[in-house]
């Protein structure tokens, strides 16, 4: 699925916005990114604000998020480009998720049950760095920050029982 992108100015004002977001967003003439993306965290608080735009204008950098945007999970990522701003959205879906591989399930299921990078090592005759491999390359698949989330992701997704 094609990303959708949005272009703003330092207060916010969406410039440009490749047809996706057109098409999922409505016309954004005159609408601020927050009032075009409207993404809320897991638990329905706002992630997008009047300032964040200009904050993050005036401070550079990246910001990379897991958000809610029209009901559907998103990796949220939004970076300073010269005087503007560019805000990418991409669905999370069960598409990406089937990239993980069964190793790498079953060591999230182990680190669900609680079990540390030494203990699931120890388990499954690994070294603990190889297991830190299949977590990040599963947290990277799920498109997620951490290795929390990535379980979180996997059993939401019905990966992991």
């Amino acid at each position: 699925m094609k990303d959708l992108v949005l272009l703003v100015d330092a207060s916010g004002k969406v410039l440009q916005a490749n047809e996706r977001a057109r098409d999922a967003l409505g016309g954004e003439a005159g609408r601020t990114c927050r009032q075009a993306v409207d993404a809320t965290d897991p638990q329905g608080g706002a992630v997008c604000t009047d300032r964040c735009a200009s904050d993050l204008a005036a401070r550079g950098g990246i910001v990379d998020r897991l958000a809610r945007v029209r009901g559907r999970d998103v990796r949220l990522v939004c970076r300073r480009i010269g005087r503007t701003v560019a805000v990418r959205s991409t669905e999370i879906d069960a598409a990406g998720a089937a990239a993980v591989t069964a190793r790498e399930l079953e060591i999230l299921g182990l680190v669900a049950d609680g079990k540390t990078d030494p203990e699931v090592a120890e388990r499954l005759g690994l070294t603990s760095a190889t297991v830190r491999t299949h977590v990040e390359n599963a947290r990277r698949k799920l498109g997620v920050a951490t290795r929390s989330a990535a379980v979180a992701r996997a059993l939401r997704l019905g990966l992991l029982q």
